[in-house]
């Protein structure tokens, strides 16, 4: 037994690569200073990244309770909302998005988050929005 492959030590994982130590890590900063933007932004991406769409999207929204002009929260919580299947807050916040100046098409038609409002019909008009500001 002493030579069998169970006995063998397996390498360490690091700290750094476990997303659920990132996440407990952030949840602390935010629990100790919850406007804590850096921290929420870093929270939300790993939610999200985990599948844990609900509570990504809750930071989402504390997000843009702190940053109401920023067009990145408002696409971010877009994505959210697109994931979560909310088709028609996904369109508003992606509105007020690109109403606040985000205009990066490529990002927009490749970004996964958003597959599920692809197929409706508004989003060629954001996409011909977001091409009408790019030839200005």
């Amino acid at each position: 037994m002493a030579g069998s492959e169970d006995s063998k030590p397996k390498p360490r994982k690091h700290l750094a690569d476990d997303p659920a130590w990132e996440i407990e890590f952030f949840r602390g900063i935010v629990e100790n200073s919850p406007n804590h933007v850096d921290a929420l932004i870093n929270l939300g991406n790993l939610y999200t990244k985990r599948g844990d769409y609900a509570k990504g999207l809750e930071v989402d929204r504390r997000l843009v309770e702190l940053r109401p002009d920023d067009a990145i929260v408002h696409y971010n919580l877009a994505c959210s909302m697109s994931l979560l299947g909310d088709t028609e807050g996904a369109f508003a916040e992606l509105k007020a998005a690109i109403d606040l100046g985000y205009n990066d098409l490529d990002y927009i038609l490749s970004d996964g988050d958003l597959e599920s409002i692809r197929k409706d019909p508004r989003f060629s008009e954001f996409i011909d929005r977001i091409s009408g500001q790019r030839q200005r």
